[in-house]
């Protein structure tokens, strides 16, 4: 079928998307259209004015899932941080040598590969209230014989990821949607929202009565959550994000 075509149908359907899955099999089907085996969908979506919600359409291997899950791969992965922080669609081979170099980043991706993601892209949005939203689809293959294919795939899901962020925004959260993001504890974002204030670690200590050191603690957490370098990055992602609210 033509790109336009394609792009027409598949625009006209999301916007009339009731479910995730009928959010889902235009994914499916573009991936289908240019022979690509798996997809993933994931974002934070505006849900009221200062909450944010998070999704995930999943068409990656089950047991990659799971194993992505409950080793916090997120926190390493270097596709999240790039969509955290960027706008323009990432081929995965472009990735940073200097990145891949730490030790735990290139054993993930490597290990990625054992699953069938051996090639990929993915292409990100931001949203005016702090969503993010992020398309990515891979082979098995190699670049060598499926780079062109993924080439022409993301650029349709560049025109199409307005519309698939607005169809799950529209549809909402759902039960069996697992959170992409650790939840801060009240701790925590205490200690944002004292950071955020100009506070020190000390400053923040004295004012909640606890150690500098357990001060120091809440502060690591939340900016290992947040897939952060540092306190300053975390303050920011976490007003981005309505997390707090100084």
């Amino acid at each position: 079928m033509p790109f336009m075509e394609i792009y027409t149908e598949m625009s006209h359907r999301l916007l009339n998307a009731t479910s995730k899955d009928e959010v889902a099999a235009p994914i499916q089907e573009v991936c289908g259209e240019f022979d690509l085996d798996n997809y993933i969908f994931f974002g934070l979506i505006s849900i009221t004015p200062t909450s944010l919600s998070p999704v995930l359409l999943n068409g990656y291997p089950q047991e990659w899932r799971e194993r992505y899950d409950s080793r916090n791969y997120i926190a390493i992965d270097p596709v999240v941080t790039h969509c955290f922080n960027n706008t323009t669609p990432l081929l995965w081979q472009n990735i940073p040598a200097s990145i891949l170099e730490n030790e735990k980043i290139g054993a993930l991706m490597a290990e990625s590969r054992d699953f069938g993601l051996t090639t990929g892209a993915t292409v990100p949005m931001h949203g005016p209230l702090g969503e993010i939203s992020a398309v990515c689809f891979t082979s098995r293959e190699d670049a060598s014989r499926s780079l062109p294919r993924i080439m022409k795939a993301m650029q349709l899901f560049q025109l199409l990821v307005p519309y698939l962020h607005e169809a799950v925004s529209r549809i909402g959260k759902t039960d069996d949607i697992k959170p992409l993001l650790y939840e801060l504890s009240d701790r925590e974002r205490e200690c944002l929202l004292w950071a955020a204030d100009g506070k020190t670690s000390w400053e923040t200590a004295i004012i909640l009565k606890v150690s500098e050191r357990t001060v120091n603690f809440h502060l690591q957490n939340a900016v290992k959550k947040l897939n952060c370098g540092n306190r300053t990055h975390a303050v920011a992602r976490a007003i981005s994000l309505r997390l707090i609210k100084p």
